[in-house]
């Protein structure tokens, strides 16, 4: 763990030390129970009764972009629900439909990320590369359902998929999903 407390000394500075205190078991346990009395309502502690808990995206989701690069559109740790909206422009002379493979993961190549789909606008006005702004919207609900909408902004021609989202997250993957300068 001397890496780890470097780490974290660099970042927030030397004086923050990390806690030895209590256990990483122990620290589920507290959280796993204090969770189960909040959804249970049994608690009559106001700290649990007025506790706030937030779902977050462990991974962030994207699409592919030229060259395999992988553009996050909603960013991991980012709260659910979530939405987002970015805007890629074509990639080619005269195309007329676009692929648009999304993602998860923390890679900025996309082989090391995970494929979940695609969407596909077609009725792309011919034009040089760049030339037509394709609008994309990304949208994650409480429920798991992944909206993914492209747009095509010179023409208002839009597509929507939907996808049941369940991360591919593994927690014995997690080396591998994280970037190699992320690794401790």
């Amino acid at each position: 763990m001397p890496l780890v407390d470097n780490i974290m000394a660099d970042v927030f500075g030397k004086e923050k030390r990390i806690s030895r205190c209590v256990s990483a078991d122990e620290s589920i346990a507290k959280g796993a129970a204090t969770y189960a009395a909040k959804l249970l309502d049994a608690s009559n502690n106001p700290k649990i009764q007025n506790l706030w808990i937030q779902d977050a995206l462990p991974l962030s989701i994207g699409v592919e972009t030229s060259g395999g690069k992988f553009q996050p559109i909603l960013e991991h740790n980012s709260p659910i629900p979530s939405s987002n909206t970015v805007i890629l422009t074509s990639c080619r002379n005269n195309q007329e439909v676009a692929k648009i493979p999304i993602y998860e993961g923390l890679h900025s190549s996309v082989p090391e990320n995970t494929y979940l789909g695609e969407l596909e606008i077609t009725e792309i006005p011919r034009g040089p590369a760049g030339s037509v702004e394709i609008e994309i919207t990304l949208s994650l609900d409480q429920n798991g359902i992944l909206e993914a909408a492209a747009k095509n902004t010179s023409n208002g021609a839009t597509v929507t998929t939907y996808f049941a989202y369940e991360t591919k997250f593994e927690t014995t993957e997690s080396t591998r999903l994280l970037p190699a300068n992320d690794k401790v």
